[in-house]
């Protein structure tokens, strides 16, 4: 199984597409599914394919998490040459080295600096600094990347999108449980980060499309032998429905191209992944 690259937890992205779909785009939407679709089933098709829009499109914008990766490890590596130069000199014995730290404390000020020995003071800040950066080193560690891909929940995928699109990250106060320089608090329990899938908002859709389907007395299975000699060719209804559906679509935000048969295994794949279902998809 290739590895998936793994994606940062958040993403920008401009307003996404309208959707739009007139009376003839239904009509013919009908005419292919086979079946009516009453105002009710029409209103909740359009709510979950206007959030299953406006949900893809972080997947194609967010950005690598190797790119935060590389940011951390830099700021790693500067922080502790940094540290190492203060040490060799700043605190140097000797009289040089006592009056040389004697002009660092008079003329570097700072009143988020306790006590009469500032530099002191900032070697401890530097020291938490360092500490932060290699356990934020172990957050973005390639090494997570299957269990990333592999483990991750609706739940949490759905959880982080409300966060990031409607309340921001939220940044820890540093100064929060702090005892001073130098001491060393104990780090919560690692955990994997949530990451953008591609494909994840879709299998979502569908499995939304499946619940209203079922919920208005609509056809929505689907065969898994089309293609077999021995029977039809004919697509079942709710495939068919889909792909009509996404028609109305962007192209980069349909699935199982370019055949029937493709959208066919697409939608059963969704259906049968390890992702929980959506506790309310349509209200």
């Amino acid at each position: 199984m290739p590895r998936i690259a793994r994606k940062l937890p958040i993403a920008s992205a401009g307003a996404p597409p309208p959707l739009k779909i007139s009376d003839s785009d239904w009509k013919r939407i009908e005419e292919v599914y086979g079946q009516s679709l009453t105002a009710s089933a029409r209103e909740k098709v359009t709510r979950a394919t206007r959030k299953f829009i406006s949900s893809e499109i972080f997947e194609r914008t967010a950005e690598p998490l190797s790119d935060s990766r590389d940011i951390i490890k830099e700021l790693t590596r500067a922080s502790t040459k940094f540290k190492t130069v203060l040490l060799r000199h700043g605190f140097k014995l000797g009289d040089a080295g006592t009056f040389a730290r004697h002009l660092l404390n008079k003329h570097f000020q700072d009143p988020r600096l306790l006590g009469r020995d500032p530099l002191h003071s900032f070697n401890g800040v530097l020291s938490s600094f360092i500490a932060g950066c290699r356990l934020a080193e172990k957050d973005v560690a390639p090494h997570k990347t299957r269990r990333a891909a592999t483990e991750l929940s609706e739940e949490r995928a759905e959880a982080n999108l409300a966060r990031v699109r409607h309340k921001g990250l939220r940044v820890p106060d540093p100064t929060a449980g702090a005892e001073g320089p130098g001491v060393t608090q104990k780090p919560e329990p690692q955990r994997a980060l949530p990451t953008f899938i591609k494909g994840h908002a879709w299998g979502l859709w569908v499995q939304a499309l499946t619940q209203i389907a079922k919920s208005e007395r609509m056809s929505w299975q689907v065969r898994k032998d089309v293609g077999n000699k021995s029977r039809t060719d004919k697509q079942s209804d709710f495939v068919l429905f889909v792909g009509e559906l996404q028609n109305l679509l962007p192209t980069e935000c349909r699935r199982g191209k370019p055949s029937k048969s493709a959208l066919a295994d697409a939608i059963n794949e969704a259906r049968s992944s390890g992702l929980k279902k959506r506790k309310s998809s349509v209200k």
